[in-house]
């Protein structure tokens, strides 16, 4: 094996001299590339050989061939008059050529190859990895739109394209993106030859080909054997882009009304073609477009009333008002009275009252939001950005009797999801009435649902702190600390609360993080970690050590060495400290 590496070692050798009789590179320069050709040589008799041995040995050599490239051009040496360039690129295409042989099953390998030919001109041999690739990975239906898209739009060859294409759609019938990859081609490469007959002043029209005949073949047979909207609606998209497939265009929409009649995607297809189609010669106005576009939707609303149809309708007018730069009165119109037929009909979504209140909010019509946000929690009960945005309305506007219905109600139906709510009300009334904002946390802190009662633990701990002092925090710390379910949160929030009183009551806060080890000891290093801090800066060193034993003995096995390393992290910041 080492004499292979030997040979083609010594095979690059005029390479090199040329290299360095053109004084591309010093001869320090050239014995580096020597070196590192012969180690990646060697690196490729190894027994086991892996893909990347190769991929660094193809990368070291295009970098080389960019230099190398750079360097005649700078010299103005025509690079013609060496045979560099082509040496360094014929390695390569050997060494892909390995590559695609000992590892047929990795793409990039392939994809790679096609993209090394094409970058150096090697457009033949491109050719033929194309093909050698369609033969390893036939089953693989993408690789058929990849190769028919490299050779029409780097190869230019419209005939080996197609030929891919069949043969593709032959293994594979069912395959959507191989027909549109089909129909695309036969449409770009008919748009081609319109632009090179226009420029010679040839008439299009004469030619079948020119005015999408193939397009029609392939769009006839694409929907013989594909029967899905969504793929339909992909080949209108494309059609459309181009004026002389106006009649493809509109078979498309008329198969697609004759297929699909029911499906609400059809008619909201067809709406937005009414408002993004200008007619032949240009004159309907952006007005005009709008309207035939809404009484597309309205007209499909009398016989297609569902969800779907008016989520379609509602967003297609919300779309159109994000552009304020035309008419934007006429569009807000259009708006109001879409999203009021909406509310009417109970059709609106969560995200689109939300969006209803917000545009009513902006135009100072705040008497309508109240009865909007009413029906909207009867119709979507279980929304909690609605009642939330409801209780705030309600409140904003000092209505604070129907405030508390509100509330009330809607904690009773969202239940555990009701926390937002509870948040609301203790905001609004901490100012004003401490007593209500005691109730609220009373009951919350008791609530069955533990995602709110571990939420508003901590939050009643400070709150008490502040308003009633220290010692109505301390009492309700222990009158909640050990019922179950535990909180964490509870217990960080008291020992920071003692820990920021000018004098610290030790006793307090060590029974505070003993009853949080105890309960939380066997998971959480931090309320250990923090015991010993505690020790260390406030209280008794001489009590780590036990600590220390009691928290490895208590610990599962999976964090151990997390505290061990955490505390001896915390051992050395606090002698760094005190130095």
């Amino acid at each position: 094996m080492a004499e292979v590496a030997e040979y083609r070692a010594e095979s690059m050798i005029s390479e090199l001299e040329q290299m360095e009789r053109l004084q591309i590179f010093d001869s320090n320069k050239i014995k580096i590339i020597t070196r590192k050709r012969k180690e990646f040589e060697y690196g490729l008799q190894k027994k086991t050989i892996k893909m990347r041995d190769y991929s660094r040995y193809i990368q070291y050599e295009m970098d080389l061939l960019k230099l190398v490239a750079a360097k005649l051009k700078r010299m103005k040496i025509n690079p013609k008059t060496t045979t560099i360039e082509r040496s360094i690129a014929s390695r390569v295409n050997k060494l892909f050529t390995e590559v695609i042989r000992r590892f047929p099953d990795q793409l990039t390998g392939w994809f790679s190859y096609v993209q090394f030919c094409k970058q150096v001109g090697f457009y033949s041999c491109a050719s033929r990895v194309l093909e050698q690739m369609l033969e390893v990975h036939h089953d693989k239906p993408q690789i058929f739109r990849v190769a028919a898209k490299c050779e029409f739009e780097d190869f230019n060859s419209i005939n080996k394209a197609r030929k891919i294409l069949t043969n593709g759609l032959h293994l594979h019938k069912d395959d959507k993106l191989l027909y549109k990859e089909a129909f695309s081609l036969e449409v770009k490469y008919a748009a081609q030859k319109r632009e090179e007959a226009a420029k010679v002043n040839a008439s299009a029209d004469s030619d079948p080909i020119l005015k999408g005949g193939l397009v029609r073949v392939m769009y006839d047979s694409a929907v013989k054997n594909i029967n899905d909207i969504d793929f339909m609606i992909d080949l209108l998209n494309i059609s459309r882009k181009h004026d002389f497939l106006a009649e493809i265009k509109n078979s498309i929409v008329n198969d697609m009304m004759v297929r699909f009649p029911t499906d609400e995607l059809t008619w909201h297809t067809i709406a937005k073609l009414e408002l993004n189609e200008r007619n032949i010669d240009g004159t309907q106005s952006v007005r005009e477009r709008i309207e035939r576009c809404i009484n597309s939707y309205i007209e499909t609303l009398k016989r297609l009333p569902t969800d779907r149809m008016w989520a379609f309708y509602l967003d297609t007018v919300i779309e159109l008002n994000k552009d304020s730069s035309s008419i934007p009165n006429f569009k807000r119109k259009k708006l109001r009275e879409a999203f009021r037929s909406g509310c009417e009909l109970n059709k609106l979504t969560e995200n689109h009252y939300l969006y209803w209140i917000e545009v009513l909010q902006n135009e100072s019509k705040c008497s309508e939001i109240g009865t909007i946000l009413e029906n909207a929690t009867k119709w979507i009960p279980t929304s909690v950005p609605l009642w939330t945005e409801r209780l705030r309305y309600h409140f904003s506007e000092g209505q604070e009797e129907i405030a508390v219905e509100v509330f009330k109600k809607g904690v009773q139906i969202l239940g555990e999801q009701s926390l937002p709510l509870l948040k609301i009300a203790i905001q609004y009334w901490q100012l004003s009435d401490k007593d209500k904002v005691k109730e609220i946390f009373e009951g919350g802190v008791h609530s069955s649902h533990e995602c709110i009662s571990s939420q508003l633990k901590p939050m009643y701990l400070e709150w008490l702190a502040l308003t009633n002092g220290m010692s109505a925090a301390r009492k309700m710390y222990d009158s909640l600390y050990s019922i179950p379910p535990f909180c964490a949160q509870l217990h960080v929030k008291m020992a920071e609360i003692e820990i920021m009183r000018p004098s610290l009551a030790l006793k307090r806060i060590r029974n505070v993080y003993e009853a949080a080890c105890r309960q939380f000891g066997t998971t959480s290093t931090d309320f250990w970690l923090e015991y010993i801090k505690l020790e260390m800066m406030h209280g008794d060193p001489s009590a780590i050590t036990s600590i220390y034993q009691r928290a490895v003995s208590s610990l599962k096995p999976a964090f151990v060495d997390t505290f061990e390393r955490d505390f001896n992290l915390l051992k050395t910041n606090t002698v760094l400290s005190s130095s």
